[in-house]
């Protein structure tokens, strides 16, 4: 295939031009306006949520959760290993410790793990706990969740990758303390860059709502009694989210679709597995899990790049990246995470991903195993 299979391709409708439009005729170019209010009620009413604010992106509203729990210097923060570098980076930005937990097979984190970590620490317990619903998957809330209210922690959900999954009957960003979106251009619904934090905690919201726009003052003039931050979303990227949050249920089906496809297209291939393979997932990310020690994942996915396919490896644990180097790592499962990262590669799985161009990868990545 001459043109490359992008990793990501969003799908528009051309609805997007007329809320963007409309907030440049009304003049509302802002942090304000139609569309950030349609758009934030749209999110609410479909995940049953009571507050919620758009913002920048999902870093900037875990950054903003992690500073209404309350994180101080030396805090403890439990995080996954295997999750996206935007998961872990906050608990640094305010100064806190990050103690990164192993996986389960299927990339969420491990509650045998989560538990050793907890009595490891017992002496000094996390200030909050960041589950990662892994690539577009659920994790198991059923677990995880008892175990922390045992032991009095609050729960961040970074459901940055799961707008759309559930897990019982309950959307993503739901299930915690405080949720997290991302709408950046790879995800579900996109408004090229931003995101939203969603709380049942009024006092949580009121907190994360005064900090993301810098902690300004109800007063006439400009009073900052503590430092907040520039993290608000524009009015007029709000609007290319509408279409796609008002079409969602049309984007779930696709990604289930292209879900399907790779799985009956990998069928007659005993030793691969698929990502994201759960009840409730969204299947934001398709990869293949190659479980044949024959086979290097490596040489799958340089294989695919060199036959112009946006394949990336899986997402490589925090706890062996330089920038974490000094932070521990608990594992009840002997490092789950490091061997998923060894086994996986990322394919295309872009809502606006053709037929022709899915067949392409699966009929690529066969002709290398």
């Amino acid at each position: 295939m001459k043109s490359k299979v992008k990793m990501m391709t969003p799908a528009f409708n051309g609805d997007e031009l007329q809320y963007v439009e409309r907030a440049l005729q009304k003049n509302e170019i802002s942090i304000t306006g139609e569309n950030i209010d349609e758009l934030t009620s749209l999110v609410l009413d479909y995940v049953k949520m009571p507050y919620g604010q758009l913002i920048a992106n999902g870093t900037a509203g875990l950054h903003l959760a992690l500073k209404a729990i309350g994180i101080d210097d030396n805090d403890l923060v439990f995080c996954p290993s295997m999750t996206y570098c935007g998961s872990a980076y906050p608990i640094i930005y305010e100064r806190g410790i990050p103690v990164f937990i192993d996986s389960k097979k299927d990339g969420t984190m491990d509650e045998n793990s989560l538990l050793a970590a907890l009595e490891k620490y017992k002496d000094k317990l996390p200030k909050a706990v960041i589950i990662v619903d892994t690539y577009g998957a659920p994790a198991d809330y059923d677990k995880l969740l008892p175990i922390l209210k045992e032991y009095n922690v609050p729960a961040i959900e970074d459901s940055a990758e799961s707008l759309g999954a559930s897990f019982n009957g309950k959307k993503c960003g739901t299930l915690c303390d405080i949720g997290v979106f991302s709408f950046s251009y790879s995800k579900v619904v996109t408004t090229s860059l931003g995101g939203m934090v969603l709380s049942c905690n009024k006092d949580y919201m009121e907190k994360m709502s005064y900090l993301s726009n810098q902690a300004k003052a109800k007063s006439p003039y400009y009073i900052h009694k503590e430092v907040g931050y520039n993290y608000s979303m524009s009015n007029v990227l709000a609007g290319i989210g509408i279409p796609g949050m008002k079409n969602i249920e049309n984007h779930l089906k696709r990604k289930q679709e292209i879900f399907d496809i790779y799985k009956k297209g990998f069928e007659d291939v005993p030793f691969i597995s698929l990502t994201g393979d759960k009840d409730g997932s969204n299947h934001w990310q398709n990869g293949i899990i190659i479980n044949n020690p024959d086979i290097d994942a490596a040489f799958v996915l340089n294989k695919l790049i060199e036959n112009n396919i946006d394949a990336r490896a899986g997402f490589n644990p925090m706890h062996r990246q330089e920038a974490f180097a000094n932070f521990d790592f608990v594992s009840a499962n002997n490092d789950t995470a490091t061997e998923l990262f060894r086994k996986t590669v990322l394919l295309p799985s872009g809502v606006g991903m053709t037929q022709k161009e899915q067949q392409y990868v699966i009929e690529t990545v066969k002709k290398y195993i």
